[in-house]
């Protein structure tokens, strides 16, 4: 059929002669990047919100039991989109409602103090949530 990119469907496509389906930008992969809708980041950022809210007098190792399966499926989920800002944004957003539910525990404490007890360093990482189990 002459130059008619052939696909097994006949959408009616002509290539020009100097143009192969191997040098064209659509076919290499260079698509529209893919990234989390808003309203999906805010649904998302609402369940655990709502969580942390439940959870007021929970223990620290439980919240973060029942955080964790939340944030590692829906992060697993969007792992293969361009997200690095959405991920940037969602940690800010968790990270704030989290302070806020430890402030509220302790609200005679200073940040200092709320600090020490409930966020430590792992590694190269600060600031992170974790809870230290005494046996």
């Amino acid at each position: 059929m002459g130059s008619t990119l052939e696909l097994g469907l006949n959408i009616g496509v002509r290539l020009p002669q100097s143009l192969s389906v191997t040098s064209c930008p659509v076919f290499a992969g260079a698509g529209p990047l893919l990234k989390p809708s808003k309203k999906i980041v805010r649904t998302f950022l609402t369940k655990v919100r709502a969580v942390i809210k439940d959870n007021a007098s929970a223990k620290q190792v439980n919240l973060i039991g029942l955080l964790n399966p939340i944030i590692d499926g829906w992060s697993n989920y969007h792992r293969y989109v361009v997200s690095k800002e959405v991920y940037s944004a969602v940690d800010t957003a968790i990270w704030q409602a989290l302070w806020k539910w430890c402030c509220g525990r302790h609200p005679c404490k200073g940040a200092r103090w709320i600090r020490a007890r409930y966020f430590h360093r792992e590694g190269t990482r600060h600031w992170v949530l974790a809870a230290i189990l005494v046996n």
